[in-house]
């Protein structure tokens, strides 16, 4: 099961920094990516209209939660990717924990209704949780989780207007 875990963040850190090479290439000589081989964290800088939009990712990299969001007590943040373009920001978290999906939902349903966000879908029994919510500027967030075992594994995407 670790190895399993392991090899699942490797897959999300390659898949991260393949993605960052074509983006980077897409973009010219002016883009810049790197990758840590001890750490697995991708850094890129991409120029764009607003002045260099920066991303990093990894399973290291501690996640900046934009608009008041907190991961849960007690989890574990597996991979965290945090984008910052002018003003705006966003960060995608892998995280697990003992707590259920439904429980997990609860937690960042509150989180999202403090930051201003309506509910707009929600999907779920015991097993798994999806929440996404919407607000102001592009402002958002969406949550799936899901029961493996003893533990739930999640996703919680936060975004202060990255969209736009």
């Amino acid at each position: 099961m670790g190895q399993d875990r392991l090899t699942g963040a490797r897959a999300f850190a390659s898949l991260i920094a393949g993605l960052a090479a074509l983006l980077c290439a897409a973009c010219g000589d002016e883009a810049h990516h790197s990758v840590d081989p001890a750490s697995e964290e991708v850094q890129v800088q991409i120029p764009t209209r607003e002045g260099r939009a920066t991303m990093r990712s990894g399973p290291q990299v501690a996640p900046r939660l934009p608009l008041g969001f907190t991961i849960v007590p007690n989890a574990r943040v597996v991979h965290a990717t945090d984008v910052k373009r002018a003003d705006r920001k966003g960060s995608l978290v892998a995280l697990e924990s003992g707590d259920s999906p439904v429980e997990l939902a609860r937690f960042y349903r509150q989180e999202a209704e403090a930051a201003g966000l309506a509910i707009s879908y929600s999907l779920g029994d015991e097993g798994r949780q999806t929440l996404v919510g919407e607000g102001a500027k592009g402002r958002s967030f969406s949550l799936s989780a899901r029961r493996e075992g003893d533990l739930t594994r999640a996703e919680l995407f936060v975004s202060d207007g990255l969209q736009r």
